[in-house]
């Protein structure tokens, strides 16, 4: 026994490295691949030096991988941070940190000539390359806030911020900022800043020289003495061609950076539009409303579409040409051509990474109905998938977050609520599947299935499973429910009063980034994926948050009161009628943890969310 046992060992670890990435591509979770990585020091040498932790990295987080920055760290490193970030979502594992200025002046009250309202904070934010570390910019009506953020150590692991706050010499209103995208050019980070006065320029944000002006974009059309279409609503970047798109009134504007130089040069140099394009309509007649262009995204690297508001064609798609912009309309327009109400997209991203270019998730609507679609601008197809919250689907939404082809983030245009949606591609990657089984069902309980009807627990439980037998090809309760949709709904997150009154805009540094930001009316929020362990079972600390100069930062309840999650079931639908309003209701209250470690590892939810009211929903 024991001569076959070690012909049988002696075997294995004389596999070739690309029979072992083989086997390793069966592994479910990483604790099976760091198991092989202890037998043998072959074995270890090939799973930490050989590609055994890249190889199960991109098989487990195909998408996520296809998008992430190169971050520096060693491969098994960064499989801590996909496992670990995969529970944080799927438990909801958040904590909260608002960012308001130190001084609130109440509404009515303020000094004459100020504005009687709260600035709308604009965000953005970028991975630094070959490393952990990230930069942040917000905007607080005309002042703009730049951290850049050092972390040490693995995901959850310490970190230092720097802070700087540009004043400039732009007066509340009209110079608040409006549009901001964070650029790396020339291995320089740059701020590309759009304002409610109509202007675009180009700000460093490096160190050395943060702050100084290197590019005023001239917008090439006549600008609107209306304040409303004055404002840049939308600013972005394509590194390839170094193409910088502006989104003003009715017109999407193009201007080249590759014509100037990224150092400083002690003037603010004024570059011209390579193009623009015009979404005011032939026929349109004088004084009747114009569409505005809301939105921007660049496919490839001579591809855009834009998003337009209050018009039969939305979103105008089409290839960036020597001769100017030719845009043409969506297949995805098809489905509403025969609809007399006037459409409006009002955000798009791109999904799933370079690999999918033709991918767009675009937040839609009318004035009956607001969902986020996905769309596929290669098919003609007139049936796209559509994601909606099932408990208000009437709210507009403004703002998307995407992470690969996992799951995506909305934020709600009339109200501070963000809405996580899962794509519910097929998963390759299962955070439950590492935990002990049970033969229970998780918790908290759910008792309606994604169609709306009522559960019956004690049908599940008639054959309970106690514990899972692979040589068998059986399943326990826990890991057979885990692993469905139904178990795993969509949900909204209500960010506190209605003081703040929408979410403005969202940013992520990266796709592996444990941080994401919102901005809202008078608050930029800082969420943070954080798990109560870490990979290793160790209790997690959560780091104070500094704030900039003027500012103060209140973490969780402390600063937004009453976060409150809802369960919404699932929103996804890809052919006929919309799934129906979900009958029931979930609510979630926000606090510190407070659930025993044993019940933890088999809760649906992180313990910092406990049950607030269960029942039929409300009337509107």
């Amino acid at each position: 026994m024991s001569q076959n046992s070690s012909s049988e060992r002696a075997s294995l670890t004389n596999l070739p490295d690309h029979l072992l990435a083989d086997i390793i591509d069966y592994f479910d979770t990483a604790r099976d691949v760091s198991s092989l990585g202890r037998s043998s020091r072959r074995l270890h040498s090939f799973v930490c030096h050989g590609g055994g932790w890249r190889s199960f990295a991109y098989k487990r987080f195909p998408t996520l991988m296809s998008s992430a920055p190169d971050m520096g760290l060693p491969w098994s490193a960064m499989v801590d941070r996909l496992t670990y970030l995969d529970r944080c979502w799927d438990t909801r594992a958040l904590l909260f940190t608002s960012f308001r200025e130190d001084q609130n002046v109440r509404n009515g009250r303020r000094k004459r000539g100020q504005q009687s309202v709260d600035f709308q904070v604009i965000v953005s934010a970028l991975a630094q390359p070959f490393s952990p570390h990230e930069t942040l910019v917000y905007s607080a009506g005309e002042k703009l806030h730049i951290r850049h953020r050092h972390i040490s150590g693995s995901v959850g692991g310490s970190r230092h911020d720097r802070w700087f706050t540009l004043s400039g010499r732009y007066s509340p209103g009209p110079g608040d900022v409006t549009a901001l995208s964070l650029i790396e050019r020339d291995s320089k980070l740059e701020i590309i800043v759009g304002r409610a006065d109509g202007s675009v320029r180009i700000i460093t944000a490096s160190d050395d020289s943060i702050g100084r002006r290197l590019c005023h974009l001239l917008p090439g059309h006549p600008l609107s003495s209306s304040p409303g279409r004055l404002a840049v609503m939308w600013t972005e970047w394509q590194p390839q061609t170094r193409i910088v798109a502006s989104c003003r009134d009715s017109f999407l504007t193009l201007h080249d950076l590759s014509k100037i130089e990224s150092r400083s040069t002690g003037y603010e140099v004024k570059l011209a539009p390579i193009a623009h394009f015009d979404a005011t309509p032939a026929n349109h007649h004088q004084g009747s409303d114009v569409s505005y262009v809301r939105c921007a995204k660049f496919i490839g690297s001579d591809g855009i579409a834009c998003g337009i508001s209050g018009s039969p064609r939305p979103l105008r798609w089409g290839k960036i040409r020597p001769t100017g912009l030719q845009l043409t309309g969506s297949t995805a327009d098809r489905p509403y051509s025969k609809q007399s109400s006037a459409q409006t997209v009002m955000a798009l991203e791109q999904v799933g990474g370079q690999a999918h270019e033709s991918l767009l998730l675009g937040a839609w609507g009318d004035a009956h109905m607001w969902n986020s679609r996905l769309l596929d601008l290669r098919t003609p197809s007139n049936h796209d998938v559509v994601y909606r919250d099932r408990h208000q689907p009437h709210n507009a939404g403004a703002s998307l977050l995407v992470y690969g082809m996992d799951r995506f983030v909305a934020g709600s245009y009339s109200e501070p609520v963000l809405r996580f949606f899962d794509f519910r591609n097929p998963k390759p990657y299962y955070q439950s599947t590492a935990k002990p089984c049970d033969s229970q069902l998780l918790s908290p309980r759910l008792d309606w299935g994604c169609d709306g009807r009522q559960r019956d627990a004690t049908s599940i439980l008639s054959s309970r499973i106690s514990g899972c037998d692979p040589g068998r090809d059986c399943v326990c309760v826990w890991h057979e429910h885990a692993r469905q949709h139904d178990w795993r709904p969509d949900a909204s997150v209500f960010l506190g009063s209605s003081r703040h009154d929408r979410v403005a805009s969202l940013a992520k540094a990266s796709d592996l980034s444990d941080t994401f930001y919102c901005g809202l009316r008078g608050a930029m929020v800082e969420v943070a994926l954080h798990g109560d362990m870490d990979v290793n079972g160790r209790p997690l600390c959560a780091y104070p948050r500094s704030p900039p100069k003027g500012c103060v930062a209140k973490a969780n309840e402390g600063g937004i009161r009453r976060v409150s999650l809802l369960e919404t079931g699932i929103g996804l639908r890809t052919r006929g009628p919309c799934s129906p309003i979900t009958p029931k209701t979930v609510l979630y209250a926000y606090g510190e943890a407070s659930v025993r470690e044993d019940v933890q590892s088999h809760a649906r939810l992180n313990g910092r969310w406990y049950e607030l009211e269960r029942g039929p929903r409300r009337a509107a």
